[in-house]
């Protein structure tokens, strides 16, 4: 199942936020968007998931298009999403939480699927030992995790996550990188992640693609953009993010390039 991006564009008011944007995301592939403040991700989020629509170009499917499409068709169609803001019921549990999505997902209706869809995104995400209590009690991190369970619990076919390490510390961080990864394996789905936390970013996207003012700057490996001078020009100045851009390759991007490329030796 792949998702595509084909020349997008975006106003507002005659103001251009995104400008012929076009990108994809493969079965299994997690697609990192990155770029300076202002540089149209959330836009790009909102247009793909259907929140807003595009003013020029295309969003597909598998080959079906989504750009007419309302946001609750989009995340019926296959494309789930979080939000950059946690948009919970605050006082309802995780589980009915979660629950209350699956429940509307026709990948996870029938007798008891929505229950067991749930159930299997609580256990995935590690939010067993929480799964009664009212979400409004829980931890910001947690409920970071919690908005994540009720996407997957849908069983989309690509997931679309909105800045999920926004406010979390290193450690969190570091947790959330094991979530994304273990989600991706689990549902074999695509992932299309936005976030300002380039030492995640660039840890778990096997492609990284950038936004510099609305428009495509660079696409690439983890290894590439790091040393993109144009993709280093947007970053001077925001000295924490761009030191990130200069660390060595992950161990994730080397495994990434060893799959496709048999020459390329991740030991």
């Amino acid at each position: 199942m792949r998702l595509e991006v084909d020349s997008v564009s975006k106003e507002f008011a005659g103001l251009r936020a995104l400008t012929d944007v076009s990108l994809q995301v493969d079965d299994g592939e997690i697609l990192g968007v990155i770029g300076p403040n202002g540089s149209g991700k959330t836009t790009l989020i909102n247009v793909i998931s259907g929140v807003i629509p595009a003013t020029a170009g295309e969003v597909r499917l598998d080959g079906t298009a989504l750009t007419k499409l309302r946001s609750h068709q989009v995340a019926r169609a296959g494309v789930a999403r979080t939000f950059q803001n946690i948009r919970l019921f605050e006082d309802l549990t995780v589980l009915e939480n979660i629950e209350a999505a699956a429940s509307r997902s026709p990948r996870s209706r029938g007798w008891l699927r929505p229950r067991q869809a749930s159930r299997d995104a609580i256990e995935l995400l590690g939010l067993g030992p929480v799964a009664d209590s009212i979400v409004d009690t829980l931890a910001y991190g947690i409920q970071r995790r919690v908005e994540i369970a009720r996407a997957v619990a849908t069983r989309p076919q690509v997931l679309l996550l909105d800045e999920p390490a926004a406010g979390l510390n290193e450690v969190e961080s570091d947790e959330m990188l094991a979530v994304i990864g273990s989600v991706r394996s689990q549902y074999d789905l695509g992932i299309l992640l936005i976030d300002h936390d380039l030492r995640l970013i660039m840890r778990v996207s096997e492609r990284i693609h950038v936004l510099n003012e609305g428009r495509t700057l660079a696409s690439g490996t983890p290894d590439e953009i790091r040393r993109d001078p144009g993709v280093i020009e947007a970053y001077l100045g925001l000295e924490e993010e761009h030191k990130h851009l200069k660390e060595e390759v992950s161990p994730h991007s080397s495994e990434s390039e060893a799959r496709n490329n048999p020459s390329v030796d991740a030991s």
